[in-house]
């Protein structure tokens, strides 16, 4: 089967859709599918004109095609990275026609660049089944979108969303159209492969963007607060726009590694090598990948009490009050006081259980969904 999986976001910056649009498009290529995977990222080597797009790919090839630059745009508390050039627009829609993908799956539909340009452009395309998925939790985008983003979602077979959160998010444009909640994939083969990153002590992960909805300064103010004889180590992933800030205002020294932005193989090293994965974000959050990364790589989790994370991690957590710097404080002196005490953070029953909960979630499994005959999510 030809694939296209569109991605509105650049593949060459960090992020969850980005994420999972590569761990997906990886997927359907194991399961023999030719797939095309398209979004903005730096000048592709197949040049920009129209005689210079790449050749389809061959079954169980992966190719990945960069339509154009990307420009930070404020949005959800964050900044996309989107390709809003009309060449890039334009580049998208020549790719898939030449492509003529038997199933496109579009990342975020409604975000403007490549997604929408496929949106708009479905009819005229060689294309068997349009399947859109909805990643966005939280704000009012499609309140306003509603008229228009409602009739240009007809041009799509079906429609999806990450959680149930994403969905109520994208109830305005959906109507009383049926979506159904395929949750996101997580890579268990890359957290099996991975050599644990070597440890002096406990150690405390966070993966995220440096911006305030994330909860970082949460995590280092709770340090902050237990002091120099707390025996742990915070390893932080990540950049974002208050990486210096923090940085300046929080000067821990030893007590925090700050990792910068990792590849994809590291971030397995360090799941796997770290006791903890702390995950303190504020709100404005529709999945959690990270959460199912810390079950599958055997750390303890500590998670902000958000429905979306409940959704995710189910019993399989430790929920804590959203921004209670006294709370993730307790927690983190708990879970890092019982490794130097040479105990499991978790019992070995309930690191299992984690396991076998992340297991559900891979990407092979939800390509199946998508690859199936319909993904079971109603017709237009």
């Amino acid at each position: 089967m030809r694939v296209a999986v569109v991605c509105p976001y650049d593949l060459d910056r960090p992020g969850g859709v980005q994420g999972q649009a590569r761990g997906l498009a990886a997927a359907f290529a194991r399961r023999g599918c030719a797939v095309t995977l398209l979004a903005p990222g730096a000048p592709s080597v197949h040049g920009a004109g129209r005689q210079s797009l790449p050749t389809p790919p061959s079954p169980g090839e992966l190719v990945a095609v960069r339509v154009g630059r990307s420009l930070g745009v404020r949005a959800n508390g964050s900044v996309a990275p989107l390709a809003l050039q009309p060449s890039a627009l334009a580049r998208s829609v020549a790719v898939l026609r030449r492509h003529a993908p038997e199933l496109l799956h579009l990342h975020e539909p409604l975000a403007p660049g490549p997604t929408w340009a496929a949106l708009l452009a479905r009819r005229r395309l060689p294309v068997g089944r349009a399947v859109g998925t909805f990643h966005r939790a939280g704000g009012q985008p499609y309140r306003l979108l509603w008229p228009a983003g409602r009739l240009a979602l007809r041009a799509l077979d079906a429609v999806t969303a990450v959680s149930e959160a994403a969905r109520c998010t994208a109830r305005p444009v959906l109507g009383q159209r049926p979506c159904l909640v395929l949750p996101n994939g997580v890579d268990l083969a890359r957290l099996a492969e991975a050599t644990p990153e070597p440890t002096s002590g406990p150690t405390v992960l966070f993966v995220g963007r440096h911006e305030p909805r994330k909860g970082l300064e949460v995590l280092l103010g709770a340090l902050e607060r237990l002091g120099p004889r707390w025996p742990g180590t915070l390893w932080v992933v990540g950049q974002g726009p208050l990486t210096a800030e923090l940085r300046r205002r929080y000067p821990l020294g030893p007590k925090v590694r700050w990792w910068g932005v990792v590849d994809d193989a590291t971030l397995g090293c360090l799941l796997r090598g770290s006791h903890v994965v702390a995950v303190p974000a504020l709100g404005g959050e529709s999945f959690g990948v990270v959460l199912l990364e810390a079950l599958a790589a055997d750390s303890v989790l500590l998670a902000s009490d958000l429905p979306a994370f409940r959704a995710v991690a189910g019993p399989h957590a430790r929920y804590l009050p959203p921004g209670d710097l006294e709370a993730w404080a307790r927690a983190l002196d708990q879970a890092v006081q019982a490794v130097q005490r040479g105990l499991p953070p978790a019992d070995p029953a309930s690191l299992a259980a984690g396991r076998r909960w992340a297991a559900r979630f891979s990407f092979d499994a939800l390509a199946d969904r998508y690859l199936a005959s319909g993904p079971g999510c109603g017709d237009p």
